[in-house]
């Protein structure tokens, strides 16, 4: 597997979502943002992104079919009861 699959398996995008709504969230419960916060973020990244590694790879489907495109096959879905039975 190349660096570039062990990244995109990731969803790096997912992740620095995830970290910055734990930014908003410390924000909006505290008032402040502190150094410490950005660690929180960090951390709230990371395991975002190991639960994002651990679904794709328990998942049914295979992990190159649909980390490239991001998307699932036609009447394919990581979901079995919403596969289509046609």
């Amino acid at each position: 597997m190349s660096v570039s699959a062990f990244v995109r398996i990731t969803r790096p995008h997912n992740a620095v979502v995830a970290g910055f709504t734990a930014l908003i969230g410390y924000l909006v419960a505290t008032g402040t943002l502190i150094l410490p916060s950005l660690l929180l973020a960090a951390v709230v990244a990371l395991i975002t992104a190991a639960g994002n590694v651990i679904t794709m790879s328990t998942t049914s489907i295979s992990i190159a079919s649909t980390v490239p495109t991001g998307r699932y096959p036609p009447g394919r879905s990581a979901f079995p009861a919403q596969r289509s039975t046609r």
